[in-house]
């Protein structure tokens, strides 16, 4: 009877480690292949450079310290907009206030409606996604297996 209770134990266990390492390996699949499209598009595209103005900063506050984001907006001759954040984290006020109604260049593909504030295409995080998901998979295989085994075994029994 102890050895039924302790195999329904590790079934269960084994259950949601399996659950767990699946979660991780649909995530790291999901992003891996995010990623993955995404620099696809990016090393193909047509980025032209363009003037973008920046156009505002909002305040954040950082636990007892304030820091501001800096927003850029350029407009298409086609009428898009493209926007979004130019810096983070810039703890001067005056270089925030001052940089509002600057030029900045920022890189758009106007048939893709893409935009970049920079044309350097990192492999970094796809490699990093890459690694999560094989060892995911691994990790999943492997209790999958043991899980499988207890079942087999209680099947037996």
């Amino acid at each position: 009877m102890e050895d039924n209770e302790k195999l329904k134990n590790s079934k269960s266990r084994l259950l949601c480690i399996v659950i767990v390492c699946f979660a991780f390996l649909a995530f790291s699949l999901t992003m891996f292949i995010y990623m993955l499209v995404n620099y696809c598009i990016d090393i193909n595209a047509n980025y032209v450079e363009e003037a973008a103005t920046i156009t505002k900063h909002e305040q954040i506050d950082r636990k007892g310290y304030f820091d501001y984001t800096l927003y850029y907006e350029y407009v298409a001759p086609n009428g898009t907009i493209y926007s979004g954040i130019w810096r983070e984290r810039v703890r001067n006020i005056e270089y925030a206030n001052e940089m509002i109604g600057e030029k900045i260049t920022i890189y758009v593909d106007h048939d893709l409606h893409r935009q970049r504030i920079n044309l350097d295409f990192k492999t970094d995080t796809i490699v990093i996604y890459a690694v999560l998901a094989v060892t995911s998979l691994v990790v999943f295989i492997i209790f999958l297996q043991k899980y499988l085994s207890i079942i087999k075994r209680k099947n037996t029994n």
